[in-house]
């Protein structure tokens, strides 16, 4: 299964995203701004 990051402020917006790409197969993580994103980009890259 693929991953994807959705990086969206708005809530419903990143609601949305996230349940349009989980019906294409895709394993989505979310974060809420900038900041989450790159704090979850560097935790998984230094696993």
């Amino acid at each position: 299964m693929k991953k994807i990051l959705v990086e969206e402020d708005e809530k419903d917006i990143q609601n949305i995203i996230k349940a349009f790409l989980e019906n294409a197969k895709y394993k989505v993580e979310t974060a809420d701004d900038g900041l989450d994103a790159i704090n979850f980009i560097q935790k998984i890259t230094m696993i």
